[in-house]
């Protein structure tokens, strides 16, 4: 095995992409100035060097679209007198230069060039790192020369060709692709074909989601499924009687509710006692968040205005009986009696601000903290982080038997659990199916899923809600003392 042959040089271009592997390996995507080709750098740091070189050299500083300078050697499998003729005709060699430069130097930020656009990373396929040694000086200035025309072509070709080629969802999408030129489909700039791509893809997915027996014919007017818990909790209000009929006794189980969604939709907003039940712990949105610290802001200001108007009327009342008091008591009071009232008064004064300036930094804390607690204080109360399955009702006694609904939002493999506990204990429940995760195991489609959990009991309804993708439910909202199961 032949070594490789080294030649430090220094190159300059602009970085279009960063690959790193580990703390002291990292890869890079280049575009020389001198030669606008695309090369791959190499970022390796030996054992012996520093975490702070690690890092450096991992490109932490240096962000895209920057030109950059660095200094390294190229790596060039060397070629042997017998295919030297071979190479001359056309062999083409990996263009890779390996950095021994501790930090590039940066010539031209992206962010001073262009302050209002960002760069989009450029990734190619590992082809796109071979040269062909064979093009001549003369070959190599045509077809420079003709890189104009070819561009100018390109455009109107891709418009033509997309019509009927299907064009590439990475390059529509972040104009670049991983194949490069390699990729079988259709790569364009053209922003009007690209943004009408985006909206038939958007249509036909629309279209694939509508479920058969759907009542709601129109797919392009359904709200987005962001607002299906919304949606949900909405309609279980106004079919199961009402926030103050669901808060009966347990109130109502979420089951498999994820991070809380419905438990804030029903609790938080609509004043519903709900309680989740998911093996996963709490934790809330961002949007959840916001509207909480929002929502508390609004009632510590509504405090602090009532009372302070109470203050005030405490206020006036204590001054017009106590003036009387006050004034002869002063007149009463000798000389020597106030000089040591003021010194003893000064004394406490000075010790109280330099205990308040000591405990500044600890009521700070602990008042943030407190606010953290309290955000999450009332949505983590009614959660129950276990499984919901045949022993949920021996472990948590009292919550199943005195719930006043069972429902599931798209709750997967607890979905035919939710519907044999509700049967089994004559439990109102509603549940929205999404995967197929029957208990025996067995494979079905979708539809004979909806069947096989309809024949359990023939008091099964469903109904479909205005939300994208599976929006059937199915529930029992009434119990019979007699009840009809299969």
């Amino acid at each position: 095995m032949t070594s490789l042959e080294y030649t430090s040089t220094t190159v300059r271009g602009q970085l279009l992409s960063k690959r790193p592997l580990s703390h002291r390996l990292c890869f890079a995507d280049l575009r020389c100035e001198a030669t606008n080709q695309v090369i791959e750098l190499v970022f390796k740091t030996k054992d012996n060097n520093s975490t702070e070189q690690v890092q450096r050299r991992h490109l932490r500083s240096i962000c895209l679209g920057d030109v950059i300078q660095v200094v390294g050697q190229w790596e060039e499998s060397p070629v042997s007198s017998s295919q030297s003729q071979s190479t001359s005709a056309g062999r083409c060699h990996h263009r890779t230069f390996r950095c021994s430069q501790e930090e590039p130097i940066v010539c031209i930020a992206w962010k001073d060039a262009s302050p209002d656009n960002t760069f989009a990373p450029v990734y190619f396929d590992r082809s796109m790192y071979y040269s062909t040694s064979s093009v001549s000086s003369t070959s190599s200035t045509s077809s420079s020369s003709s890189t104009s025309t070819t561009a100018t072509t390109a455009t109107t070709a891709t418009t033509a060709t997309s019509a009927t080629q299907p064009l590439c969802k990475f390059f529509t999408s972040t104009l670049s692709c991983p194949k490069g030129d390699a990729c079988s489909y259709v790569h364009t700039r053209d922003s009007k074909v690209r943004h009408e791509w985006v909206l038939t893809r958007r249509r036909l997915k629309r279209e694939r989601q509508v479920l058969s027996g759907d009542t709601i014919t129109n797919p392009h007017g359904k709200h987005s499924k962001c607002a299906r818990a919304d949606i949900f909790a909405d309609w279980i209000v106004a079919t199961f009687g009402g926030a103050t009929k669901l808060s009966q006794g347990s109130g109502v189980l979420d089951v498999a509710g994820g991070r809380g969604d419905m438990s804030f939709e029903l609790n938080v907003l609509r004043k519903v006692k709900c309680m989740t039940i998911d093996p996963r712990p709490p934790k809330l949105s961002k949007r959840q968040r916001k509207w909480m610290k929002k929502n508390q802001k609004k009632k510590r200001r509504k405090m602090e205005a009532a009372a302070l108007a109470g203050g005030e009327q405490e206020g006036e009342q204590e001054g017009e009986q106590g003036g009387d008091q006050e004034g002869e008591q002063e007149g009463e009071q000798d000389g020597e009696q106030e000089g040591d009232q003021e010194g003893d008064q000064e004394g406490d004064q000075e010790g109280e601000q330099a205990g308040e300036q000591d405990s500044t930094t600890d009521s700070v804390k602990k008042k943030k903290k407190k606010k953290k607690m309290e955000v999450t204080k009332s949505h983590e109360d009614y959660h129950v982080q276990d499984l919901f399955d045949e022993k949920f009702a021996a472990k948590h006694p009292g919550v199943l038997e005195t719930c006043s609904l069972i429902i599931g939002m798209h709750p997967d493999e607890a979905t035919e659990s939710i519907v044999d506990n509700a049967i089994h204990h004559q439990i109102p429940f509603a549940v929205v199916p999404c995967c197929v995760f029957p208990k025996s195991g067995q494979s079905m489609s979708l539809d004979a899923w909806y069947t096989h959990l309809k024949d359990k009991t023939t008091l099964m309804k469903e109904v479909f809600l205005n939300f994208q993708g599976r929006n059937r439910v199915l529930y029992v909202d009434v119990w019979p003392l007699q009840s009809t199961t299969k």
